[in-house]
């Protein structure tokens, strides 16, 4: 079929990037939020060039450990070199970030737009659909949000495999320019893998398009055109099956595991109990998006009530019902029930979730295309085609509350004391939700609040990582020996549920509260302590330690624990491991060992040079100026 569009249609597309970036507006001057602060500005991975292939072959959180385990479910590398892209682009500039997420989901809508085109879809039905995608306020938190953009890239390059594969299906007799659409298909499959793992329950699509062979014309009597007998075809759409298990065995390879799920899981009659609750949300969010928060209420459930169990389950399997029925009226329609479910079932295992964090809006990027493909042709056949002025003021109405909506959203997004402070107000009974308030407090020097939050957290459940923000406002706010009461609780009573980066943490924040008390000793046995318990932070603890040794003239092993140190510094991401070589070349050029200090301290600046953390300027500085003066 022709893909021409004229002048006015393209008027009308612009029209709909104008009106996003309207909507994403008051998030372009917004703030690194949430993951972000520690996704972008403290990963190396990232940052430095010579770490990218360990970025790219690691799972997204590996700068939180020494690289040799993984500490996350996801090994993402699509989403990774987005992030190696913009850093390289723009650094530290939360501004060019917010642009290109925003740029991202324009890129999306217009290419929706002309996969619509080649699915059959009118011009305006195709501009229709891809505009409501385009300004749906559920894409808020993933649009909003840098950390959110998985979600995008994901959609982004499932869509372009789709038109490529269009062209492949479509064509009456493969040939060789259809083989290199095939490839890029391929690739573009592979990629969105790589920026989402749920990806991998995609290839029955690409499947039942070769099965159809391209055939989805918007008739009444589409569903009785012929499938497809080109076995030739059918046999090459497998290959999306061997790129998803190439995927799944090389993610095995690098995670080690094919899931580690939270380590305070539901039992199987909790999660039983749940389910519906969540299968109600996401209908209510995907229909009318209310309102915008990180997390959101719905909580696993113990018992069987008739609110928050008997209604959902039937308001659930009434929407199931109903989308199933008009699943079967069109082709179209039946790929958009694909489109709806298959991106979200991932999102129903609860077992993987947080008990506060059971729900999200991103799990919804892609599920609303499926909706919007469900509900617009049966809109056209019952009343748009008879009435065709209601389709103008229905999309008009539609397209201004969700521009406004997401305009308001976007709001929300903008700092994490913002995002936190509403999204208390959506869910104020959440520990975890207190928590956040109190680090955004915290990174606002706000101390008194900060503790203010963080007893709130503690009184609705204590967690270790709560107390630990207890403690480490304690002792800013200048009450150390409260503080160290705090950190000792904390390791006598939840030593347990103490994940190794949360325990690297204490331990130094312990350390740090003994040598502001002088009490050195003591202070340099948790740290020998320390690194004889975590040796995956062995860098980072030494660098603490060495201060420690210092303190108290034993310049000697100070020396000696820094030259054991040197390799996992090397191997470390966190760029606060590097300080091993600054700390060497300090020592070494108060004993005047020139050639040593500057050998040290030019290591130090070479593992530091692509870092953008303003903490590290100072000591780059006096390093450089040593080297220089020597």
């Amino acid at each position: 079929m022709k893909l021409a569009i004229g002048l006015k249609n393209w008027l009308l597309i612009l029209i709909i990037v104008l009106l996003v970036l309207i909507a994403y507006h008051p998030s372009l001057d917004g703030e690194f939020v949430y993951d972000d602060n520690r996704q972008i500005e403290a990963n190396q991975l990232i940052q430095n060039s010579s770490l990218y292939q360990q970025a790219l072959l690691s799972d997204v959180w590996a700068f939180k450990a020494d690289g040799s385990t993984s500490v996350s479910n996801y090994w993402r590398p699509t989403f990774v070199a987005w992030m190696i892209f913009n850093y390289q682009m723009a650094e530290l500039d939360p501004f060019y970030w917010h642009v290109t997420n925003i740029s991202l989901h324009i890129l999306v809508a217009v290419l929706l737009f002309f996969l619509l085109r080649c699915w059959s879809l009118s011009i305006g039905m195709a501009l229709s659909t891809a505009a409501l995608f385009a300004l749906h306020p559920i894409h808020v938190e993933s649009v909003a949000w840098i950390a959110g953009s998985p979600d995008i890239l994901f959609t982004l390059f499932i869509i372009c495999a789709l038109i490529c594969w269009h062209f492949v299906v479509q064509a009456h007799q493969l040939k060789s320019r259809h083989l290199v659409l095939v490839v890029f298909s391929l690739l573009f499959y592979a990629l969105a893998l790589g920026a989402k793992e749920v990806g991998i329950l995609f290839p029955p699509l690409f499947m039942l398009l070769a099965y159809w062979k391209g055939q989805i014309a918007m008739t009444t009597q589409q569903t009785t055109l012929k499938p497809s007998t080109n076995f030739k075809l059918i046999t090459i759409s497998s290959l999306f099956i061997l790129v998803a298990v190439t995927y799944f065995l090389i993610r095995l390879k690098i995670l080690g595991f094919i899931s580690k799920g939270y380590i305070e899981s539901l039992p199987i009659n909790h999660f039983l109990y749940t389910l519906p609750q969540v299968i109600s949300f996401y209908w209510q969010q995907l229909i009318i998006p209310i309102e915008a928060a990180a997390n959101f209420p719905p909580r696993a459930l113990s018992s069987i009530s008739i609110g928050q169990f008997v209604l959902p389950l039937i308001f659930g399997a009434t929407m199931a019902i109903l989308v199933f029925l008009l699943s079967r009226k069109s082709r179209i329609q039946t790929l958009g029930l694909l489109l709806l479910l298959l991106p979200l079932l991932p999102a129903l295992n609860l077992f993987a979730f947080h008990h506060e964090q059971l729900v999200h809006h991103r799990y919804l990027y892609l599920p609303v295309l499926g909706l919007l493909l469900l509900i617009i042709p049966t809109w056209q056949r019952s009343i748009g085609k008879n009435y065709p002025k209601a389709n103008y003021l229905v999309l008009t109405l539609l397209l201004t509350g969700y521009t406004y909506q997401s305009w308001r959203f976007s709001q929300i997004w903008h700092d994490n004391l913002s995002l936190w402070q509403n999204t208390l107000k959506v869910d104020p009974d959440s520990a975890f939700n207190w928590q956040q308030l109190a680090n955004a407090h915290l990174g606002l020097e706000q101390f008194p609040e900060a503790i203010a939050a963080f007893d709130q957290s503690i009184n609705i459940q204590a967690t270790p990582r709560s107390l630990y923000g207890l403690a480490k406002s304690q002792h800013l706010s200048g009450a150390h020996d409260i503080a160290a009461r705090t950190l000792q609780l904390t390791i006598n009573e939840y030593r347990t549920k103490i994940d190794a980066y949360l325990g690297y943490q204490i331990y130094e924040l312990y350390a740090v509260i003994l040598t502001t008390n002088n009490q050195l000793p003591a202070a340099e046995n948790q740290l020998r302590k320390a690194i004889s318990e975590l040796p995956q932070y062995k860098a980072l603890l030494t660098d603490k330690l060495v201060v420690v040794l210092y303190l108290q003239n034993k310049k000697a092993t100070a020396l000696k624990f820094l030259t054991d140190a040197q390799s996992a510094a090397l191997t470390t991401t966190h760029i606060a491991a590097k300080m091993i070589f600054f700390r060497m070349g300090m020592l070494y050029s108060e004993s005047n060992q020139v050639d040593l200090a500057k050998t040290a301290f030019e290591t130090f600046l070479s593992e530091t040079q692509s870092n953008s953390d303003p903490t590290y300027i100072s000591y780059q500085q006096l390093a450089q100026k040593y080297i220089d003066s020597h």
